[in-house]
């Protein structure tokens, strides 16, 4: 019975690594996504619409 008893305590282990790592890599992942998307769009020049001083 040690045996399995120590299987499912390696299995919770995992399933708490894996919860914590997408709970701190998935804003990550977001953040990333929103930059990404951010670097394709075009650039805005305030200079080439006469509003810089």
């Amino acid at each position: 019975m040690s045996g399995n008893s120590s299987g499912r305590g390696r299995k919770r282990i995992w399933t708490v690594v894996r919860a914590v790592a997408s709970v701190v890599l998935g804003p990550a992942a977001v953040t990333a996504s929103a930059l990404d998307q951010a670097n394709k769009a075009p650039t805005y020049h305030a200079a080439d619409r006469g509003l810089s001083p």
